[in-house]
């Protein structure tokens, strides 16, 4: 228990302070400060610190330590919000297309992306979108079946401006029809 206690700190500043692109470059680095662990222990210390998979600007992944929800005060949640989904450059380069069927909507982004996206909108704690579901690439939101299509849209444009100009740039599910 003490080697986990020590060991979870120091696997989050060498996540938050390198590019780590998988469990193996990050297991090397911690055996060369000392620390043994197996790929299994690794993979659940990466669960309890909240570490995910990212997908990088320039292209390929890396490793990053996010709060977990009870960390973050409802201050701190806008301010989370204001700083990463409001941060268009790349949020809108990371959204690909939206359809909206019902009280469902569906993301798609470039790979790797979704989780990111989906951590950031649930850290929102928005009442209205009652929870998100990543894929690698597609994002399900759920929102609540109160309301319309139209205050969907609204609620999307507030939370992502620049990624949603107009209606136009959302499918409309109803013109597909399979063959």
């Amino acid at each position: 228990m003490k080697q986990k206690i020590a060991r979870l700190p120091l696997i989050s500043e060498v996540l938050n302070s390198e590019i780590i692109d998988s469990q193996e470059t990050l297991l090397n680095i911690l055996k060369a400060r000392g620390i043994n662990v197996t790929q299994a222990t690794l993979s659940r210390d990466l669960r309890k610190i909240n570490a995910t998979k990212i997908a990088l600007p320039s292209g390929g992944f890396r490793y990053k330590v996010f709060p977990s929800p009870a960390e973050i005060s409802r201050p701190d949640v806008d301010k989370y919000a204001s700083s990463h989904l409001n941060n268009s450059n790349q949020v809108n380069q990371d959204i690909l297309s939206f359809a909206i069927s019902n009280n469902l909507v569906v993301i798609k982004t470039r790979n790797g992306c979704a989780g990111a996206l989906a951590y950031d909108i649930d850290m929102l704690g928005i009442p209205e979108i009652i929870g998100t579901i990543p894929g690698t690439d597609t994002l399900l939101a759920v929102i609540d079946e109160n309301l319309s299509r139209e205050q969907i849209i609204r609620l999307l444009m507030e939370l992502i401006p620049d990624a949603i100009t107009n209606e136009a740039t959302i499918s409309h599910s109803q013109n597909r029809r399979r063959r």
